[in-house]
This record gives C-alpha cells, structure tokens and sequence, in this order.
C-alpha cells in the first residue's frame, strides 16, 4: 500500500489523562494532549484499522482526594486495551512537567540552598520486576523524578521540551496485543509529588501530567520496521516503529 493511502486511513484522538493544577496544594483536573494536529472529537490516536482504550483504574473522582500535599501519592494505573479487530503494537508516553524548586529529604531539611530546575512527580510501580528510568544523557535538566515502571514495557524514547519545560516518557509493550477483552499490564500504579520545599510554586501556576496511548495496526508496518519475531519486539525494534509514526503528518 503506497503513503498516501496509509495516511488516508491513519485515524486520530489522543487519551487524556490527568492535569494537575498546582496551589499550596496539588488539585487534579483533566487534560488533553495530542500527538500531531487533530480535529477530531473522539480523543484517541491509531494507525491502520485498529481499536485503542486507555484504562485508568483507581483515579479518584473527589477533588478532595485529588489534592496533594508534598510526598503524598494518588493511584493511577495506566494500561491499554485493544478494542478493535487487529493486532497492534502500543505505546504509552507519560509527560512531566519542570519546576524550578528546592527539595527536602526525610527530616524536612533543605537539600539545597538555591532552586533547580527538575521533575516534581515521581511515577511509582509495585511490579517486582520493576525497572528505574535514568536521567538521559542527552537531557539538560538531569533531575529527573523516581521513575518506576512495569518490566512488561520498554523504554524507547525520551524527550526534553525546555520551552514548555516538559520531559516525555514513550514506553513500548513488549508483546503484539491481540484484540481481546485483556488489558496490558498496568505500566505504573501511583503517582507521587515529589518532596518540596512547601511554597515553591506558585498558587497560580499551572503543571500537567498527561498519559497518551498510541496503536499501530501490525499489519500496516512495511517489511523493512516488521519485527523479527512479530509477537515479542525488541526494544530497537519497538522505537523504530514508534519513530516513523510519530513524523507522519494526520490527514483529515
């Protein structure tokens, strides 16, 4: 099938997940966030003929449990769902915003004297086989949060927006997903606020958290990006097809 007709059936909506709206404590709201331009209404991003759900269990819907204070925690279990008729390859990409703050260690004593740019959530797995992102290399802000994630997922892709003072997380699912009623298994299960020195920042500012699935119908990919094994990806293999949809435009 030529470019052009790929694109023609590329459809698009991106999964939202969580904003967090920063006051002299943490209240959640929701965001949306999109991987290239869409218009579309549904709020879900796929390629080729396939059906993609994000699943969030345990969010609390009170804004009252949604409220933060340094070092508390809030469940969010991320896991993705194929919901069409294909197999397809998923991603899932977390994005987090950068602060300017001082931080505090366990008996509330400054770790600095002067504020860092840095992560302010830590993402919290309790998979025994757990793993820990480290800082990329190529990231100017290294203070990066405890990331814990599932040993189902890879890591393929991190990149720093200093403009819109973002880091994104893009993690793989190591296995083709099959359209079944099963979800993948949960990348993280909690989201926690790092511990800062309180009133750091400012009752007005605004940080998001925002998750975002993407599937990849498998039978879309040409031969040169098929995985060799076409059940069981390698990390390579799964970052190669992350980044060839990722600079594909949407045709509406």
């Amino acid at each position: 099938m030529d470019t052009a007709k790929k694109k023609k059936r590329i459809k698009t909506a991106a999964l939202l997940l969580l904003a967090l709206s920063l006051a002299a404590m943490l209240t959640v709201s929701l965001s949306l966030s999109y991987l290239v331009a869409n218009r579309s209404k549904e709020n879900v991003f796929v390629i080729g003929s396939v059906g993609l759900e994000l699943i969030e269990n345990g969010f609390p819907e009170d804004k009252q449990s949604r409220t933060l204070a340094p070092g508390d925690r809030v469940t969010k279990q991320p896991c993705v769902m194929n919901t069409g008729s294909n197999a397809e390859y998923v991603f899932i990409s977390v994005t987090l915003p950068l602060y300017e703050v001082i931080t505090v260690n366990d008996e509330h004593k400054l770790n600095e004297t002067e504020k860092v740019r840095r992560e302010i959530f830590n993402l919290l797995s309790t998979d025994t086989d757990k793993r820990t992102v480290s800082a990329p290399a190529d990231f100017t802000v290294s203070d990066i949060g405890v990331l814990e994630y599932s040993s189902s997922y890879e890591l393929v892709r991190a990149d720093e927006d200093l403009e819109k003072n973002t880091h994104t997380y893009y993690f793989g699912y190591k296995k083709l997903l099959q359209p079944t009623n099963t979800p993948t298994e949960k990348l993280f299960e909690e989201l926690q606020l790092r511990s800062l020195l309180e009133g750091e920042v400012p009752a007005d500012a605004e940080n998001t958290v925002t998750v975002t699935a993407y599937g990849i119908q498998s039978d879309e990919l040409p031969d040169e990006l098929m995985p060799a094994d076409k059940n069981v990806p390698s990390v390579d293999e799964l970052s190669a097809i992350l980044a060839v949809y990722m600079r594909q435009e949407v045709q509406l």
